[in-house]
């Protein structure tokens, strides 16, 4: 899901830079070198739908990696930017960080917006 969302951003907005999409179920082994990676990405906005609490923990237990990123934990909004799933009858999107969380689908996505070139 966070994939199909990057692409429809970068569809909507050629200036955003996306600095990494990684899902969600990464093993105990795989943890490590993934945060590696963030720690030397070190983007400006970070992305979690991990769903609730999971998305919170990760949060809480890796903030020092990105210390001055903006974390957001955005429960199954990947599904509905990346259409996938609508947003539902009388849903406004104006703050999609409400969505509710789908525990079938859940990804961390890691954005920096660049601002216009």
């Amino acid at each position: 899901m966070a994939d199909a969302a990057a692409q429809r951003w970068r569809e909507r907005n050629p200036h955003l830079q996306i600095a990494g999409v990684q899902h969600g179920y990464l093993t105990p082994e795989e943890q490590p070198a993934f945060q590696e990676r963030l720690k030397a990405l070190q983007p400006t906005v970070i992305l979690l739908a991990l769903g609730v609490p999971r998305q919170e923990f990760w949060t809480a237990d890796h903030r020092h990696l990105c210390p001055s990123a903006v974390w957001i934990g955005v429960g199954g909004s990947f599904d509905i930017w990346g259409g996938v799933k609508g947003a539902g009858s009388g849903l406004v999107l104006q703050q999609p960080f409400g969505m509710a969380v789908s525990p079938l689908q859940r990804a961390l996505a890691l954005a920096t917006d660049a601002g216009p070139a």
